[in-house]
């Protein structure tokens, strides 16, 4: 495709490349809709194995032998209370997994001051789903340790992804609810957990940019969460307080101890109108807007990041194209295409690190959502446009196409 400042040639060929392999998983995201049952399974399982027929393997019906071996685990994750997670644990420094659960029957972290992260890790039953490709109770800090044991890394990373969309858009099935036990995580691993894992994923030798971008991309675009300890600790406290005062918010209070996301804010303001009383919403109020700050996607959020790439000469390019506060929304959106084309360059060029790379990747997640903002903003304005504004405005789109 076409842009400001890439040359012809090479934006078509990558371009065509990208979009020819790693959206083949995008089907299974659609087909994930329907699946609220085992007999729904068979869909998600089928194009769960789309998604690595890319891969240059053939792609064949399931047998029914390993339809059983798929549907036997799946039941039983949807049968048990806590889905697909065994028990809570926390792993100490030198890698211990002591249980929460001592043989006394208190609760407590036995590793002390000296832990890595306490969650609880997938039961047998997830495993076996796991040894057959199927990824569900996915959390970056448990993935991250136990890296080197997983067979197919972008296999895992589409998982993570599929699991994602479904527990945001059916947050009342149990692989969703089970993500919000106390305890099976916690959203100060998960947060910094997510840096590690993508850059993990990131620097495999397997990892081809012009198959793979994307899926690295829909990752960090479904898990952006802003690094701050400090305002990750004041949304558990707020959401601890507003349980202390309403126990029927303890499944959200949960949730949001567990891996603080943008998905919640919906399931927030749902609660906050149906079921709260006046003091409650207020408060809930307030953690939104905690929440809204973790999760903001605009171009405000973009200098920051930015400022903490380690490529001095990526950095100063992608910072001259940032616009100026006093940019009209098409200006805006200009600019941020040539960010994200800029800045997908600069992986595809493959000399960056596995944390410059993933810090471009989460530029170009905000550039993406800003763009999105601005363009709505102005084709929803009453403002005259010319011919040329929405040509300009279309160059745009499909130079920030190239870097998402």
């Amino acid at each position: 495709m076409m842009g400001l400042n890439i040359k012809p040639l090479h934006r078509s060929a990558a371009f065509a490349t990208a979009i020819r392999t790693p959206r083949a998983f995008i089907p299974a995201i659609c087909c994930l809709k329907t699946l609220a049952s085992l007999s729904a399974l068979t869909c998600f399982l089928g194009l769960t194995y789309v998604s690595a027929a890319h891969a240059g393997g053939s792609l064949g019906a399931l047998s029914a032998e390993e339809k059983t071996a798929l549907q036997e685990p799946f039941r039983t994750t949807l049968e048990k209370r806590k889905g697909p997670f065994g028990k809570n644990v926390c792993v100490c420094d030198d890698g211990r997994r002591e249980p929460v659960l001592r043989p006394d029957g208190t609760i407590q972290n036995a590793c002390g001051e000296k832990h890595q992260f306490c969650a609880a890790f997938r039961a047998p039953w997830a495993e076996a789903l796991a040894e057959q490709g199927v990824y569900v109770g996915n959390f970056f800090a448990n993935d991250a340790f136990e890296w080197t044991e997983f067979p197919d890394h972008h296999n895992l990373v589409r998982g993570h992804v599929l699991e994602k969309y479904f527990t945001d858009t059916h947050p009342d099935h149990k692989l969703a609810t089970a993500k919000t036990l106390r305890g099976v995580t916690g959203a100060e691993y998960e947060a910094p957990a997510r840096g590690v894992f993508m850059e993990k994923y990131l620097a495999l030798d397997s990892f081809d940019d012009s198959r793979h971008f994307l899926l690295a991309y829909e990752l960090q675009r479904r898990s952006l969460v802003h690094d701050n300890v400090g305002g990750i600790d004041k949304a558990r406290n707020m959401a601890t307080r507003i349980e202390q005062q309403d126990s029927e918010f303890k499944p959200l209070r949960d949730a949001v101890h567990n891996q603080i996301s943008a998905a919640l804010i919906p399931r927030l303001a749902e609660y906050q109108d149906q079921k709260a009383s006046a003091e409650v919403a207020k408060r809930i109020d307030g953690l939104i807007a905690v929440i809204e700050k973790l999760t903001t996607l605009d171009e405000d959020a973009i200098r920051p990041e930015l400022a903490q790439v380690e490529t001095p000469e990526v950095r100063s390019r992608l910072e001259e194209r940032l616009p100026d506060h006093d940019a009209t929304p098409l200006e805006i959106v200009e600019a941020l295409a040539q960010v994200m084309a800029l800045g997908r360059e600069a992986i595809a060029e493959g000399s960056l690190s596995p944390a410059d790379t993933r810090r471009l990747i989460d530029v170009n997640v905000i550039a993406a959502w800003a763009i999105h903002s601005q363009g709505s903003a102005m084709l929803d304005s009453n403002e005259p446009a010319t011919v040329r504004d929405y040509l300009r405005f279309l160059v745009a789109l499909s130079e920030a196409s190239y870097g998402a």
